[in-house]
């Protein structure tokens, strides 16, 4: 019998960032608590019909154990939760710093793509040979 992970998290495999984070994520995805599916993947409507992928390209989508969706922080936290860092973002869920971390996740959330371009080499930025 196999365990089923307690949260299915959703991203953007063709956005580098996400990519990098999720990367992280899965190296410390030891327990393997946390599914990481990307919303790019051919089969995706029909194993979660219940995602809608426009929304979940515009704000980190998870889903855990009991069915419950969480949105951008919350879905966040899960995650790294999930993996045993939870630690680490904790702050993004404390009463008075978590007004300024939806602000800045909501900044990211609509620019990640400009972002990500930042930290592209240059040469996939440009037709530079």
């Amino acid at each position: 019998m196999t365990n089923s992970p307690e949260l299915t998290l959703f991203y953007d495999g063709a956005c580098p960032l996400c990519s990098h984070e999720i990367s992280y994520l899965q190296r410390h995805n030891t327990a393997a608590k946390v599914r990481f599916v990307d919303l790019n993947s051919p089969d995706i409507r029909q194993e979660f019909p219940v995602v809608d992928i426009k929304d979940a390209q515009q704000v980190l989508l998870a889903i855990d154990h009991n069915g419950l969706m969480l949105r951008g922080i919350d879905a966040t936290h899960a995650a790294w939760q999930g993996v045993g860092k939870g630690a680490w973002v904790a702050p993004l869920r404390w009463r008075l710093s978590r007004p300024l971390a939806l602000l800045g996740y909501a900044f990211f959330a609509r620019h990640r793509q400009r972002i990500s371009s930042l930290f592209k080499p240059r040469k996939e930025r440009c037709d530079c040979k």
